[in-house]
């Protein structure tokens, strides 16, 4: 039985990413731990596509989910101001309608949603992907959003640093903003904000660890969403590091 197409695209990045490695690196003793790496990801990124094969899935493109009207006249002046939320509003339910149209196959989408007045790397920065995940949520009015890291949730210190540092099961959003504020780079205020308004939870969970319960940022519990509504799930390895700084609420004397 042949292999896989996807092994061969895999096998070949293997290849380009070695090779690369073994042209730039001299150190034998970082070129060795590099190469290691890296076989050790394509090993899991084959096992990762080979367990999803039979999946019924769906490609969700959004090169042109923001209307070309939005990209001429109307924003002339938006390279050099935020948008309006109002902007971000209206990519939450159009984005979410492409979505609902893929039923009953399962969508996929890559993060990224086009052009943006202004420049996507300008307005949004590098951290667009957990950003469409979060307009995505409230576009669909889920119950819940998962964002599947590379760390077990937010920390009451960087774990790296602080070797007793503990992970929070439960935080507010305002604490989870203070927390991002003095470094943490978990989610960013302004991604956390389009879901919690909307009293969405979000989840917080690490792709080498699914079994552990994460951290929830929970909105305040005056209003309750509905248990029905499936949630959505994000595996997601960017960094919000890009988007605008958003300093911490002063605390109540």
């Amino acid at each position: 039985q042949s292999a896989p197409e996807f092994a061969t695209t895999v096998d070949i990045i293997q290849s380009e990413h070695l090779a690369a490695a073994r042209s730039y690196v001299k150190d034998l003793g970082i070129l060795q731990e590099l190469e290691a790496e890296i076989e050790r990801d394509c090993d899991w990124l084959k096992s990762y596509l080979f367990a999803a094969q039979g999946v019924d899935a769906e490609y969700v493109s959004l090169e042109d989910i923001v209307p070309a009207s939005d990209l001429d006249a109307s924003y002339l002046g938006a390279a050099e101001c935020a948008l309006d939320q109002s902007f971000y509003d209206s990519v939450a339910c159009a984005v979410a309608q492409r979505v609902r149209e893929c039923a009953p196959r399962v969508p996929v989408l890559t993060g990224f949603f086009g052009p943006v007045p202004g420049s996507l790397l300008r307005q949004v920065g590098r951290g667009y992907t957990d950003l469409l995940s979060a307009l995505l949520t409230a576009g669909l009015d889920a119950a819940e959003l998962q964002i599947w890291k590379e760390v077990d949730g937010i920390f009451t210190a960087d774990p790296r640093k602080v070797p007793t540092a503990r992970l929070i099961p439960v935080i507010s959003p305002g604490e989870a903003a203070e927390l991002t504020y003095y470094g943490s780079e978990v989610v960013h205020p302004f991604t956390m904000e389009q879901v919690i308004r909307k009293k969405i939870p979000i989840r917080i969970k690490n792709v080498k660890n699914p079994s552990g319960h994460g951290t929830v940022i929970q909105p305040e519990p005056d209003d309750i969403v509905d248990p029905t509504v499936d949630p959505i799930n994000l595996t997601t390895l960017s960094s919000l590091s890009s988007l605008p700084s958003v300093p911490p609420s002063p605390s109540p004397l």
